[in-house]
């Protein structure tokens, strides 16, 4: 039990610190064992002393070479963001994995990865792609505000007639093509307000950016 947990604290160290205290073991585990060869369980105590000390080291070695590497990564792609952002435009409109690109590119580690597509919006850009391939006769910010005000106006205790009543007074305000845009959400799961924000909104908010009141 107490080696057990020694070990979980050992190895819930910063990298460095591991290193540094895996040498100590080693060195102080390779002396000790020498001097009390032969003392029973005295020996067996500096020999795990040891051998924990070899895999601190070997495991904050490793540890402080990912950190290298990622941060080596990370320089590179601040460096090419400009080629990184026309790349992985090319790839979603073309249909390719960005993932791949990044990959062809060199960028081996997955966290720089993630942190690469992150930065650049490509989850916002690939619903923004797969929206314009859907053929809506209105914009993206356009469904994403028609979002915002059906859920404004829900959380304020509004009960849907099981009309377009709201949606339509919407689309007129914002000078949207009525018809068109009514026969759009309709294809999309909408035969009234709160059809528009149980059916559309759950396949398309996401894409749109739509976030939800809290």
């Amino acid at each position: 039990m107490t080696e057990t947990f020694l070990e979980e604290q050992l190895l819930g160290l910063s990298p460095r610190r591991k290193v540094m205290v895996g040498a100590v073991l080693v060195l102080g585990g390779g002396v000790a064992s020498a001097v009390l060869w032969g003392m029973g369980w005295l020996v067996g105590a500096t020999i795990f002393a040891f051998v924990m000390g070899v895999a601190l080291v070997l495991s904050g070695s490793g540890e402080l070479a990912r950190i290298r590497a990622q941060d080596a990564e990370v320089e590179k792609a601040r460096l090419e963001w400009s080629e990184l952002e026309r790349g992985a435009g090319d790839a979603l409109r073309h249909g390719r994995s960005v993932v791949r690109f990044l990959q062809e590119r060199g960028y081996r580690e997955f966290a720089v990865r993630r942190w690469i597509v992150a930065e650049l919006g490509i989850d916002a850009r690939r619903g923004h792609l797969e929206f314009e391939a859907a053929g809506a006769p209105f914009s993206a910010d356009q469904l994403r505000k028609l979002f915002e005000r059906l859920d404004e106006v829900s959380g304020k205790g509004y009960e849907c007639d099981h009309q377009f009543t709201l949606t339509r007074r919407f689309l007129e305000e914002q000078r949207m093509p009525t018809a068109a845009s009514l026969r759009w959400l309709g294809e999309h799961g909408a035969g009234c307000d709160c059809e528009v924000i149980f059916n559309v909104e759950q396949q398309w908010g996401n894409r749109v950016g739509f976030e939800p009141r809290r």
